[in-house]
């Protein structure tokens, strides 16, 4: 079929009525160059296009004195002459104009181009900055990110020296502040370099890694944007304040658009509560996707394994890893939990081995973004059993591993602590055989019988004043999937620790029993916790379920149950809420009860215990975040607030008390219609409250 010099058919000139159509004019103009070299941009799709990889656009500055079309073609950066995709059609009619045009349709790929521009396809305007197209991955946080982009300590050690290669179509545009010179603040598009610490260079072993392992993964060129400044609270990253400015500032200049993020920050806010941090972790994210013109994935962390008091303990780090956690699940991110980085002497900041760890980590849960098998979820305890002095910890195995293997002396890893309590020292494995990691399942012996309390285990959990995480641990054999890390998937380090349930009769001071919601309740006297410490610190978040009946307003406060500096619910006298959490001051929300009616009260204990959620028949009626500690040291009581503290609740009964070691929800419900079975997920303690006297039976299977 003949065709003009514009490659069209003689039939597609003519109208369906036989008119002629003339062939496309080409547009006259003059060419700006690309502003940045070495720019990568981010593809549109990851799917289609000549190479496979997806296609995207890329604006140019255009004087267009005459209309017309305008086709485009990439020419290849390394050689200059080999068309590395042939011309297209890229305007149909540019207009006259001095400003942008789109040029769409640029394929991502492997590699630098020029992009050479032309009227009639004939006539090249040739492209002199070299450019790719592929994907950006942006990462912020605070110290421990800024070591991702550049080394502030650990100077001597090389890339070379890690057997790490510069990547070479891997590019980074970034910001960050942290203890000079390691200071940057983003205008161009930077290489990775093997230099020593120096102000405006890119040299960390974190970034050079996760920038190979991602180009091999994808087969495009890879990108890294953002902003990190050393000892940041998640307040400065929100719209509006400077770091979360600079942040915006950044990925604008990028394009405004970018495939992943990942955020890396907590220690700055192990202060804080886990209400503020999951709702500052709600703006930050709206604000981000808000600055993306594509959706991104989106991945979290928080604190490795570190070891300083001058950044939290062991209650107040959970807390922050829970808050990512549990806002990951809600959001569709994904929470990395990992404890085997290598770091500084200061047991806080990572050092080159372990900024490269961080990047196989972080690859590792990638994975699945391009379609291949695996992600950094390693080996899961879900659940402990214990018969004297041994421990037996269920493992769930990741789907393509088939057994566990350890490393060094990994019962230093293991913490085992008295449930709800970790001001007080670990209790002491044996020292003989502490640990036992079989195949799909880990034993642990304790030294000495601590006797028959609740007890919670956490995996991964203890970070001892040892500098490189990666010397004692479990991982599994899952390191031959194609990934190119040699190294199986650590044991998942979880926020919260894994509890061991404690069947607990509840022992009866002067107990009075009688008829209440669902058979009898409690309506005197009080019932005792034979140990101190069931509520204590919800690492996994609590809730507390039970019915009350006020038959009239007591002539003071009253508690229904609670424990001593730890948490406890009541009555006034004139019908209104109290509560306390920990020692913070009691707060009283007026109004709430009425003599002669019956309630069903549900509290939600917050992880890292300083809020609470409290619910009455259904409906939120009171959020409370205190700033006490939370002792472990009381009974837990109903009918007043542990070991006869003058808080007897006289006023009427209450019935049908269960603890969950979780959140059962923070919306409103529908209260419960009959009695619990006790065989409910999660559920610590029930106790129905049947008796007609005596102690009172823990039903939970």
């Amino acid at each position: 079929m003949a065709r003009g010099a514009l490659g069209v058919s003689r039939a597609a000139r003519r109208r369906r009525g036989g008119g002629f159509v003339p062939p496309p004019v080409g547009a006259t103009f003059a060419m700006t160059q690309l502003a940045a070299a070495n720019r990568i941009y981010q593809r549109t799709t990851s799917t289609g296009g000549g190479q496979g990889k997806g296609q995207g656009a890329i604006p140019v500055t255009l004087n267009v004195t005459a209309a017309g079309t305008i086709f485009a073609r990439c020419r290849s950066a390394a050689d200059g002459t080999t068309i590395v995709q042939a011309p297209w059609l890229a305007v149909a009619s540019a207009p006259v104009a001095n400003g942008s045009v789109t040029i769409p349709g640029v394929d991502a790929r492997l590699g630098w181009f020029y992009l050479d521009l032309s009227g009639d396809g004939v006539t090249w305007t040739n492209g002199t900055v070299a450019v790719g197209m592929g994907r950006l991955i942006a990462m912020s946080g605070q110290s421990l990110m800024v070591r991702m982009f550049a080394k502030v300590s650990d100077g001597a050690t090389s890339l070379a020296g890690l057997g790490i290669s510069v990547p070479a179509n891997g590019r980074i545009l970034a910001s960050w502040t942290e203890a000079a010179p390691s200071t940057n603040i983003a205008s161009t598009w930077l290489p990775v370099t093997d230099a020593g610490i120096s102000a405006g260079v890119v040299n960390s072993a974190g970034a050079a890694e996760l920038l190979n392992l991602q180009i091999a993964a994808s087969g495009v060129n890879c990108g890294l944007i953002g902003h990190s400044v050393g000892a940041s609270a998640i307040a400065s990253w929100q719209s509006g304040q400077a770091n979360g400015n600079e942040l915006l500032r950044v990925l604008g200049l990028a394009g405004g658009a970018f495939e992943s993020f990942f955020w890396f920050q907590g220690h700055s806010d192990t202060g804080s509560s886990y209400t503020t941090y999951r709702s500052q972790l709600d703006t930050l994210f709206t604000t981000l996707t808000a600055a993306s013109s594509r959706s991104f994935t989106k991945y979290l962390t928080a604190i490795p394994n570190v070891n300083s008091v001058a950044w939290g303990n062991t209650a107040t780090r959970s807390m922050v890893r829970k808050a990512q956690q549990d806002w990951c699940a809600e959001n569709g991110g994904t929470y990395l939990g990992f404890s085997d980085i290598e770091l500084y002497t200061d047991i806080v900041h990572q050092i080159q081995t372990g900024a490269r760890r961080v990047a196989r980590h972080l690859h590792r849960a990638m994975r699945s973004e391009f379609g291949l098998p695996g992600n950094d979820r390693g080996p899961l305890v879900t659940g402990v059993t214990r018969s004297g002095l041994d421990l037996t910890l269920a493992v769930n195995m990741p789907a393509n591993a088939s057994s566990l293997a350890s490393v060094g002396s990994p019962g230093t890893r293991f913490l085992v602590t008295k449930a709800g309590d970790p001001a007080t020292a670990p209790l002491a494995l044996d020292g003989a055989t502490p640990i036992t990691v079989g195949a799909t399942s880990i034993a642990l012996k304790l030294a000495a019988d601590p006797g028959n309390i609740p007890l919670e285990v956490w995996p991964m959990g203890n970070h001892p004043g040892v500098a490189d995480g990666s010397l004692d641990g479990v991982y599994d054999n899952a390191n031959a999937d194609g990934d190119g890390i040699s190294v199986g998937r650590q044991m998942f380090a979880s926020p919260a620790p894994v509890r061991l349930k404690v069947n607990t009769p509840l022992t009866s001071v002067s107990a009075v029993y009688g008829a209440a919601k669902f058979g009898n309740g409690r309506t005197g006297g009080r019932l005792d916790s034979p140990y101190s410490g069931i509520l204590g610190a919800a690492f996994n978040g609590m809730t507390v379920d039970f019915w009350v009946r006020i038959n009239s307003l007591p002539g003071g406060n009253q508690v229904f149950l609670g424990q001593n500096d730890a948490y406890f619910i009541g009555i006034n006298s004139g019908g209104g809420l109290i509560h306390q959490i920990g020692t913070a001051a009691m707060r009283t929300l007026a109004g709430v009860f009425a003599g002669g009616n019956t309630y069903h009260i549900r509290v939600i204990l917050l992880p890292g215990g300083q809020a609470d959620m409290v619910f009455v028949n259904g409906v939120l009626v009171d959020t409370y975040t205190g700033g006490g500690g939370t002792s472990n040291t009381s009974v837990f009581a109903i009918g007043d607030r542990g070991g006869g503290t003058g808080f007897s609740f006289t006023a009427g009964w209450v019935d049908e008390v269960a603890i969950f070691n979780t959140i059962l929800g923070t919306s409103t419900f529908t209260p419960p219609v009959a009695e619990w079975t006790g065989s409910e997920s999660n559920l610590l303690h029930l106790w129905h409250l049947n008796e007609s006297s005596g102690n009172a039976t823990d039903s939970t299977v």
